[in-house]
Order: C-alpha cells, then structure tokens, then sequence
C-alpha cells in the first residue's frame, strides 16, 4: 500500500513538472514569434522608400453599409443584411491599388491569411489628398482579421488590422 502510495506521488510530480516545462517552452515560443513579426516588420518600414518612390500614406479608413452608415460598432465592422460594405481610404501620395488581406479569427490562424480583394485605383499624384472606394461582399458566417495595403507599384504600406463579422 505505502508503494502506491510513493509511485502515486510521483506521477503527480512527474506531471506538475512536464506541464511546468511545456507552459514554458510555448510561452517562450510565443514571445519569440513575436520578436520575429516585429523584426520582419521593421524590415518591411525600412523598404517604403525605394528608387520607384514612396508608398502611400493611409490617412484614414472608413467603413459604411449600403446606406451610408457607420459600419463599425464596438470595435467590430458589421455590414448590413446584404453583406456589402463600402470601404472608404483616404491617402497621400501616388497609390495604383489597394489590396484587403483577411485571416480567420482564433488561436494559431496566421498561416490562413489570404488576400481577399484587390481593387485598382486611379488617383492623381499632383493633389495632396485623395480618396479611393471599394464595396467588398462579404461572405455569410464571416468572422475574421483583416487589413488594407496601399500600394504603389509593388511598394506598400499596411493599415492597422480590423476586425469583421457577418452574422
């Protein structure tokens, strides 16, 4: 009896001990993915500027339902029944094209990132501010991450990320 009682105890032990260590290695993992993107997206500013000229500035995004409306509420984009929404971005400089990456949400789906849509923009780079418009559909059951990419040539610049749902 005291033997199972000995062997008991150090499964227990053995146990507490291995998820000890795997918390910590995915815990360690985690931040140095982290330090990973952030030195790819340094990498990445540090290319804006190139002998083809600068990318875009994104001033700001706006995002409306078919009738005019704002369509972000408490911090999700929500397009009306019809799943269409109309993104508005404003920018400086030359921008030929405007591409929307899009990633499920959830835990571990950064490899799903795709690109959604990509539309053409025909701006003129004389003015100091232009606007460009784009009606995306979205899919029904919709929920995911996304952001825009202003783009000059093959030179872009990134928004922050947005989040959407279409129930």
């Amino acid at each position: 009896m005291e033997n199972k009682k000995v062997l008991g105890r150090m499964a227990c032990m053995g146990l507490l001990v291995l998820l000890f260590f795997s918390g910590y290695y995915n815990y360690r993992q985690y931040y140095e993915n982290q330090a990973n993107r952030q030195a790819i997206e340094i990498l990445q500013a540090s290319q804006y500027a190139t002998a083809e000229g600068l990318a875009p500035e994104v001033l700001e995004v706006q995002f409306l339902d078919m009738q005019g409306n704002d369509a972000m509420r408490d911090g999700w984009v929500t397009p009306g029944a019809d799943g269409r929404l109309e993104i508005r971005i404003r920018y400086k400089g030359q921008c030929d094209a405007v591409e929307i990456f899009s990633t499920p949400s959830g835990t571990e789906t950064y490899e799903l990132q795709s690109l959604a849509a990509r539309f053409e923009v025909a701006g003129d780079a004389s003015l100091e501010e232009q606007e460009a418009s784009y009606v995306w559909e979205i899919p029904q059951g919709t929920m995911a991450h996304f952001w825009l990419v202003a783009m000059n040539k093959n030179i872009g610049r990134r928004t922050e990320i947005f989040n959407i749902i279409m129930e």
